[in-house]
């Protein structure tokens, strides 16, 4: 429960915006009212919770935002489907949403957001300098990346698999035909290794091209400067789509190694790495319940147990990890549930058109899995 300094928690900010006595009952008031009458009451509720001091039982993160106003997010520099920016400046992609999402939960505002276009070789210390407070850029999660800075990985969000991408000239089907090639890899990515254990694990020999960026490393491969280009197989996707023949190269059916991807935060902070996780999970649990941008009101008068205790309607979801009882639902309406955020970055009615695959909720054979909320 978020304690402000006046001793008055949360809970009794929104029974007061409300009007109610009791917080579990509130929602029966909200549904008798307009949709424009409950965004103003949640923007009340926002403002009440913004203005007020909070003391240091929360201190962190969290309150850091609170102090400023917004969430400072790092994301990848034009990384197709994940995060760009539009020639009116406005970010877009399947990271940017996941920022926005944490805005949702944490400050009731989902465009209360800051995006710091980042490299990959950049990111990590960027967030260990505390330059930004969510690094949201595809960072692939393993056994040392980021600990031996101070950062840990609280939630996987998209799994994905490294590849290659060549030209169709080469004839090689298969990336055991690579042998003696020059592969060019992302500085801070996975790549490097990833590609070298791959070939040594198969006795070939290879040489790598490294480049700062993505952008950087997709010249050099378009250019001719090396015969493949390594990369996240979702990421290669949206590379492939910027050469300048497109048409004239194909991605490698083989997974060189695992990838999964994840927002990162600085360590000691349990409060933020609860919020964060919950972000995810409370995301996967509206798709598999149903809970979608468009129903999301019409949702609060289910009767569905799982469904009352997501929207705060029942339990104390929110008060249990430090924030209002509103959180999902002010999230699910300004951002999604998962399936929508992947459909809208990701999805088949998208350049990248991607299936589903591994990140398809557990019930339709993926490895997107969430807690119950009890």
């Amino acid at each position: 429960m978020r304690v402000h300094s006046s001793g008055t928690t949360t809970s009794d900010l929104v029974q007061v915006c409300i009007g109610t006595s009791l917080l579990p009952g509130y929602h029966t008031n909200l549904l008798e009212i307009s949709d424009t009458a409950r965004k103003l009451i949640l923007a009340i509720i926002v403002a009440f919770v913004m203005n007020m001091h909070i003391g240091p039982a929360s201190a962190g993160t969290i309150d850091d935002m609170f102090a400023k106003g917004w969430l400072d997010c790092g994301v990848s520099r034009d990384l197709r489907g994940f995060s760009s920016q539009q020639a009116n400046g406005e970010w877009s992609g399947f990271d940017v949403d996941f920022c926005r999402a944490v805005a949702a939960a944490t400050l009731g505002d989902a465009e209360a957001v800051r995006f710091t276009p980042l490299s990959p070789s950049e990111g990590f210390t960027s967030l260990k300098n505390g330059d930004i407070n969510l690094l949201a850029n595809h960072s692939t999660w393993t056994s040392s990346g980021g600990t031996e800075l101070g950062l840990t990985f609280p939630v996987v969000t998209f799994f994905d698999t490294q590849a290659l991408i060549v030209r169709k000239d080469m004839s090689a089907n298969s990336t055991l035909q690579l042998s003696g090639s020059y592969v060019c890899v992302i500085k801070g990515t996975t790549s490097a290794p990833d590609v070298a254990d791959y070939f040594t694990k198969h006795g070939m020999q290879h040489e790598l091209v490294t480049s700062d960026t993505f952008a950087k490393a997709l010249v050099t491969y378009d250019n001719g400067g090396c015969d493949a280009l390594a990369a996240d197989r979702a990421v290669l996707h949206g590379l492939a789509r910027q050469l300048s023949s497109p048409g004239a190269h194909y991605l490698l059916p083989e997974n060189i190694s695992r990838s999964p991807t994840e927002p990162a935060i600085r360590m000691g902070d349990a409060a933020f790495a609860d919020a964060v996780q919950w972000v995810h999970f409370a995301m996967l649990n509206a798709e598999h319940l149903g809970v979608n941008t468009i129903n999301v009101w019409d949702m609060d008068r289910s009767t569905d147990p799982a469904t009352m205790r997501l929207l705060g309607k029942t339990g104390a979801f929110g008060s249990d990890i430090g924030l209002t009882n509103v959180w999902a639902t002010i999230l699910i309406r300004n951002v999604g549930n998962y399936g929508e955020v992947y459909d809208r970055n990701l999805g088949q009615n998208t350049p990248l058109a991607l299936a589903r695959g591994q990140n398809a909720l557990w019930t339709n054979g993926g490895l997107q899995f969430a807690p119950p909320i009890r």
